[in-house]
């Protein structure tokens, strides 16, 4: 049991755990996260590829080996500090007497005053006197703790941080201009997360360099919440937060609607066709988008049709400006379609959704790192010895400081002259 104990506290086990959370931290930075399957095995090739997938490194964050290293960096941090802590509270609770032929970093100096003078001076400068002739002056002892403090901390930011990557969820949610919705789908989860309130998309911004690149994309929404409702606006950089959600301009598409003409049993209609939903022509035909696109100055389409009465599908490709696609339906009949032309355009925009209940947590543990830190730095622990010597008429006069023991000297000097000015 002992030796579990002493390996979970180890300093090896932390740099170990350090070094595996940092190069996790690493690969989640270079690698994107979050994408399809497809896209890691296109990009990176099938080995590179399954291996990213298979230590889910497309989301690093949340896969089980950061939550195990999280887990264990903890255990290692509680153990490390009830490891020491034994020694700190014992020099907390140390004896200020000393012999005061053990009064470390001691000088003797002439006493060139009376004893009762060099000791109203000690009072004067708030020595205290624990023992005939002897004195001490104490310095922010409590600061002793400060180290226990930092490992709080650091045990407070991890314990954030796995709580964050087993209760947190990262998804998207697509919004079209005029359209609202409070679904959000999480990256790596099949059930979608419900909002507890609704965004609707207002209007959409692209803003583009002279060459056409894109240079900034805004979203301007509107938030339902019960009878509370407010405008916000979603940049890129720029997230908007709302009851612990953090919703952040990641892409956008354009929809564009197309004009067609449909023709069977000598009727013909002209549609507008969604690649969002289908149409349906003569309360029979149900026409659908499967792709868009545009090449060598030709505007297609890649479409499906399905015949209720058959109930037989078929697929086909619509070109602007080319004869009609025909689909023979019966006795020598054909449904016909053309492609006239783009009805309008508008925006989709995708919203990435990030919500993390821990973060609280992640701010009072940097909170009380930083308070620490300050008392590590500002409020060193220090303790003055004076023992007065009658006989020789000799002071003895000792110090310890944690760190700057080389200004010890000089500080002994310092408390000589101030008792013998």
């Amino acid at each position: 049991m002992k030796r579990l104990k002493d390996f979970l506290g180890s300093s090896k086990l932390a740099l170990v755990l350090f070094f595996l959370l940092a190069l996790i931290s690493i690969l989640g930075t270079l690698l994107p996260q979050a994408q399809p399957s497809e896209f890691y095995l296109h990009k990176y090739g099938q080995f590179l590829g399954k291996f990213i997938l298979t230590l889910k490194l497309d989301d690093a964050y949340h896969s089980f080996w950061y939550i195990f290293c999280l887990f264990l960096f903890i255990i290692n941090l509680i153990f490390c500090s009830l490891n020491r802590f034994p020694l700190v509270y014992k020099l907390f609770q140390k004896d200020s007497y000393l012999d005061p032929e053990k009064i470390p970093f001691k000088k003797i100096f002439k006493m060139n005053k009376s004893p009762e003078i060099i000791e109203s001076r000690l009072i004067e400068n708030k020595f205290k006197k624990i023992a005939p002739n002897f004195f001490i002056k104490e310095k922010y002892r409590w600061s002793l703790f400060s180290f226990m403090v930092i490992h709080l901390s650091l045990i407070i930011i991890f314990l954030g941080a796995l709580l964050g990557a087993i209760f947190g969820f990262i998804g998207n949610i697509s919004l079209i201009e005029g359209a609202s919705s409070n679904i959000v789908q999480p990256f790596r989860k099949k059930d979608p997360q419900i909002l507890p309130f609704s965004l609707r998309l207002n209007r959409f911004i692209l803003e583009t360099y002279p060459n056409g690149m894109p240079k900034e994309y805004i979203s301007y929404v509107t938030i339902y919440d019960g009878g509370k409702i407010f405008n916000a606006t979603i940049k890129v950089n720029a997230p908007f937060k709302y009851k612990g959600y953090k919703f952040y301009q990641a892409n956008y598409q354009i929809i564009p609607e197309f004009k067609i003409v449909a023709s069977y049993n000598g009727k013909s209609e002209e549609l507008i066709l969604s690649p969002l939903a289908p149409v349906v022509f003569q309360n029979r035909f149900h026409i659908g988008v499967i792709r868009f696109a545009e090449a060598h100055g030709y505007l297609f389409l890649n479409v499906w049709v399905f015949d209720e009465e058959k109930n037989r599908q078929a697929k086909g490709i619509l070109i602007k400006e080319v004869p009609h696609f025909q689909l023979p339906v019966e006795n020598n009949q054909y449904l016909k379609i053309d492609l006239k032309d783009i009805h309008k355009t508008y925006f989709m925009s995708g919203l990435q959704v990030k919500k993390d209940p821990a973060t609280p947590i992640v701010y009072i543990g940097f909170i009380l790192m930083m308070t620490a830190f300050v008392c590590v730095y500002y409020f060193e622990p220090q303790r003055i010895w004076i023992y007065l010597d009658p006989k020789n008429s000799q002071l003895y006069i000792g110090a310890y400081k944690k760190r700057n023991r080389s200004e010890i000297p000089i500080l002994l000097e310092k408390v000589y002259h101030t008792l013998v000015k």
